[in-house]
């Protein structure tokens, strides 16, 4: 071999070697050739994580395999073009699921909370269905001839229901002019009424009543104008409030073992606070307005809605109030008090509690006039929406509105977050469960 062709195949080799190595430093840094416009750009990705985890997922309508395991949740697409892609999640027993995806060079769109909502329900009892609770699992329904069922294995007669516990395990009932604490697990019940009538308190009088947060055996019982707490083991009565103006104690709440209310007259509003523990009250400063809503955000820290549709936080400490929200007709916080929701007359918020405007979203959802309330999904990224007659479930990410679905026609919607199941009663009033993918 000539020198002359030793240096052709040298220089070809290193040309190739340039080429290739230059081609596999840009494939590695996410540069690829598209074939549609014959342009090189940077290419990005989609994760999807979709409740089932199992979920076929379709991208631009052509079938992608899911490699969602028990180990790897969420299926990561790359090598994707920067452009709008449509995204469609299907599987047997469930809604269909859309979003559209925006891929830009080098970043990865994420979907990482697609809940498919489910087709079918389970009918739970039949009708008629008069009232339902369920905490901790423990079911209570009372059908319209005032007989109670208990988990479908026991039938109390001849009463109505009042109150469960938070544990799930005891239960108020009104049986014959009778006020009647029963206990689930053993089978024991008391006759409130004798401890009531000790203290001279009338069953008759008896506006409401609610099981402590902490401890079951403590109830608050409420008149027009006083408020009761009943050790029903002791049967030691306290007297927490004897309101003697013309104000009406209102939206009286329990937790964090405390006990708060409002005293509301015409034109203003005095929020109380009962600490169990201290045996102490203490008093808000007047707030414009009567209450219409009062509900612990978290520890120490307590929302307030008013009649003229303003919502404050007020610290307990410090008592510090603040107003974050206007036009406000039903308010509810999450779990842990991160964020809030409000129903408006033109819109709803999801307002973080820290200030911030990262988890800050508004939507203008139709039929808005027709909202009742709101209740928090168990991951704190969705709503149930609750209207006159129907309940849809409201996805943060879907700002498009395309997965805000109806999820069924019914009232009186209760969710379970220990079986992450919907309970609703349908139309014909019977308990139905749309039990959720997890």
């Amino acid at each position: 071999m000539t020198k002359k062709n030793k240096n052709i195949i040298f220089y070809a080799l290193l040309a190739l070697f340039l080429i290739g190595g230059t081609a596999t430093v840009f494939y590695a840094q996410g540069w690829r050739i598209s074939f549609e416009n014959f342009k090189i750009s940077k290419v990005g990705g989609i994760y999807i994580k979709s409740f089932p985890s199992d979920a076929q997922i379709f991208i631009n309508k052509k079938p992608v395999k899911n490699t969602s395991t028990f180990f790897t949740a969420g299926t990561f697409i790359s090598d994707l073009f920067p452009k709008i892609y449509s995204v469609e999640l299907k599987e047997n027993g469930y809604q269909k699921w859309q979003e559209n995806a925006y891929v830009e060079p080098s970043k990865v769109f994420q979907l990482s909370s697609a809940v498919l909502i489910p087709q079918n329900a389970t009918t739970v009892e039949q009708s008629p269905i008069f009232n339902f609770s369920i905490k901790n699992k423990i079911l209570i329904t009372q059908n319209d001839n005032k007989s109670i069922n208990i988990n479908n294995i026991k039938t109390i007669k001849n009463s109505d229901f009042v109150t469960q516990s938070k544990d799930g395990n005891s239960i108020i009932i009104y049986s014959l002019g009778k006020y009647i604490l029963y206990q689930i697990q053993n089978e024991t019940s008391i006759n409130l009424n004798t401890i009531f009538v000790k203290n001279k308190i009338s069953a008759t009088d008896i506006t409401n009543i609610n099981f402590d947060d902490q401890n079951p055996s403590i109830i608050i019982v409420e008149e027009k104008n006083k408020i009761y707490l009943v050790n029903t083991q002791t049967t030691k009565i306290t007297q927490i409030e004897n309101n003697k103006t013309n104000s009406e104690i209102l939206n009286t709440n329990v937790k964090y073992n405390s006990i708060v209310w409002a005293n509301s007259g015409t034109s203003s509003t005095i929020i109380y606070l009962y600490d169990e523990s201290s045996k102490k009250m203490s008093s808000s400063s007047p707030i414009f307005g009567k209450n219409i809503q009062l509900e612990w955000i978290k520890n120490g820290f307590l929302g307030i809605a008013q009649n003229d549709g303003k919502l404050y936080t007020y610290d307990t400490n410090s008592k510090a109030i603040n107003k974050i929200a206007d036009d406000v007709k039903y308010f509810k916080p999450n779990g842990d008090g991160s964020l809030i929701s409000t129903l408006e007359s033109k819109s709803i918020e999801i307002i973080p509690t820290d200030g911030s405007i990262e988890n800050y979203y508004r939507f203008n959802i139709p039929e808005i006039e027709n909202t009742k309330s709101i209740i928090w999904y168990q991951d704190s990224a969705h709503i149930f929406v609750q209207y006159n007659n129907y309940v849809s479930f409201l996805d943060f990410k879907d700002l498009s509105l395309k997965n805000f679905v109806k999820v069924s026609d019914g009232t009186s919607p209760i969710y379970s977050k220990e079986q992450n199941a919907l309970y609703i009663l349908d139309p014909a009033e019977n308990l139905i469960r749309f039990d959720f993918p997890s």
